[in-house]
């Protein structure tokens, strides 16, 4: 028959306090975790937005020769409007968004209030019959989902160290 020495018990006893302390603030880990990922990736797209292209005047390119890039007033509603959102729980998933908010400064009669940065933004991404593609989101999603995950990583392990103390 197998014996366990009594001090044994105790120390498995403060790991199953450590674990149930770990599982109590989970959410706050995966939280604090994703904000994380999602400010590496911001910041990337952010750099991105500067280097789009500035063309001068509003004029519109055609089919045959369409425009590149966009006007100074709908890249810097671009810079202005983009952000992360609040954190969400989606039937136990949780996640943020990085996305184009409000409106630009250039109103035009469909859009009195100014163009939405979402609309602008799905027309550079993927090009319209008078403007060329500029992928500028998918490009930076791409280059920072290493540096993403590495820090997700050091975070999530940390936070784990911390709460296992």
């Amino acid at each position: 028959m197998a014996k366990i020495k009594n001090n044994v018990l105790r120390d498995f006893e403060a790991y199953e306090r450590r674990l149930a302390a770990l599982a109590e603030s989970s959410r706050e880990i995966i939280g604090e975790v994703i904000y994380e990922g999602a400010a590496i990736a911001a910041e990337a797209v952010s750099e991105e937005l500067k280097k789009i292209p500035v063309r001068s005047g509003n004029a519109f390119g055609t089919p045959e020769k369409p425009v590149e890039g966009l006007t100074l007033p709908a890249k810097q509603g671009l810079i202005d409007g983009f952000g992360i959102s609040p954190m969400q729980d989606d039937g136990g998933f949780l996640n943020v968004k990085l996305g184009f908010d409000g409106y630009n400064s250039v109103k035009t009669k469909n859009f009195p209030k100014g163009q939405p940065n979402a609309l602008v933004m799905r027309g550079l991404e993927g090009g319209t019959s008078w403007l060329k593609s500029r992928p500028t989101v998918r490009v930076a999603i791409r280059r920072a989902s290493a540096a993403v995950k590495k820090k997700m990583e050091e975070t999530t392990d940390e936070k784990i160290k911390q709460k296992m103390k």
